[in-house]
């Protein structure tokens, strides 16, 4: 699996030579053999790991506060985060699949006849339409809950934390 998931790319290097207008160096004299774990590893699973602790929480908080419990885990998240546009994204993606996720289970549960119901009400939307909805404005709440936090941090100035 391993094998199959590695992408091998050259990049090429050299210190005296590099062109502005491109992210990589001009001349190939020597070359390093780069691979997909490497990358990963370096920037997404610390990511992926931020949204996933934070969706859990979030999950864990509903189950004791209203539906808006799942700010509080979330901003903290973004008062963690180095800049807004973490804070917001990384809320964003964490409540956008919370939502999306328990929208889809309690849809089944009852064999979409709420979401059908529901959907009638709202002007003959159908139930993949209500949840994708429902994911859009989690994603929204969620992502500005993060950025909440992350001026929160601000407001207490950088030299607090």
């Amino acid at each position: 699996m391993q094998k199959f998931l590695q992408v091998i790319f050259t990049v090429t290097f050299n210190d005296k030579t590099h062109d502005k207008n491109l992210a990589y160096p001009q001349n190939d004299k020597t070359s390093k053999i780069c691979t997909l774990d490497e990358s990963f590893n370096a920037f997404y699973m610390k990511n992926l790991l931020s949204i996933g602790l934070t969706g859990l929480i979030a999950w864990a908080f509903s189950y004791f506060l209203p539906w808006w419990g799942f700010a509080i885990p979330v901003a903290v998240m973004g008062f963690l985060a180095k800049n807004g546009r973490d804070a917001f994204g990384k809320g964003s993606a964490a409540i956008t699949l919370l939502w999306t996720v328990l929208a889809i289970f309690h849809n089944s549960l009852n064999g979409g006849l709420l979401a059908g119901k529901m959907g009638q009400l709202l002007g003959g939307l159908n139930a993949w339409q209500l949840i994708a909805i429902t994911a859009a404005l989690g994603g929204l709440l969620g992502g500005l809950s993060g950025l909440s936090g992350h001026l929160a941090r601000k407001a207490f100035g950088s030299n607090a934390w």
